[in-house]
């Protein structure tokens, strides 16, 4: 088991945002790391530590994981902002009755504008949009025409197929039969919570 020192010094320092730290911090749980270092980490992010406080005050400050679910929930919240009502309908659709299973894929290393927007393979929770039917809301052409616009907004490279969160590949299976869509993992179980599929304990 690693030490909290080794992983904190490998993701935590000069020129390491926010972010790219917060995908080390599942990994230092398990060496149960010094909650000083974790506040450290917070410091230079206002919103992030303001999450962070409320959470210890709310429920007590060993709590890391919640703290980390609630700053991904915040995230998953920014990003979907940008999206119309039908367009989380049917996202929140696909979530709740696409779930085919896990693999990796390309999604953005940043999901800030201003950062280097090459991408990076990683973990993902895979959902079959041919399901979001199933959801009772939305049939038809108007389906592809919502994806489109979801692709757009928040798969923002490489063709619309390449996104910090969310990546998308139309052709999955290489024989036409149906688009799938990726969520990177740490984010798939937020987007689960926010579409309904499980409670957020």
């Amino acid at each position: 088991m690693r030490e909290p020192k080794e992983i904190f010094e490998k993701y935590i320092g000069k020129g390491k945002t926010e972010l790219e730290s917060l995908e080390c911090i599942d990994d230092a749980i398990t060496c149960k790391f010094d909650e000083l270092k974790f506040a450290e980490f917070l410091s230079n992010n206002k919103n992030l530590a303001e999450i962070w406080s409320e959470r210890c005050s709310q429920m007590g400050s060993d709590n890391v994981l919640k703290g980390i679910d609630d700053i991904r929930m915040q995230m998953l919240h920014q990003m979907v902002s940008v999206l119309t009502d039908d367009e989380q309908q049917l996202l929140k659709d696909t979530i709740k009755h696409g779930c085919w299973g896990d693999a990796e894929y390309e999604f953005l290393k940043s999901p800030n504008e201003a950062d280097d927007r090459s991408v990076e393979t990683v973990y993902m929770t895979g959902y079959c949009t041919n399901d979001a039917k199933l959801g009772g809301h939305f049939e038809g052409r108007k389906v592809s025409s919502m994806f489109r616009s979801i692709y757009r907004k928040m798969c923002p490279e490489f063709h619309n197929k390449i996104g910090y969160a969310i990546s998308h590949c139309n052709d999955w299976w290489g024989d036409g039969s149906g688009d799938m869509l990726f969520i990177r993992i740490g984010f798939d179980k937020a987007f689960e919570t926010w579409a309904g599929c499980r409670t957020n304990n």
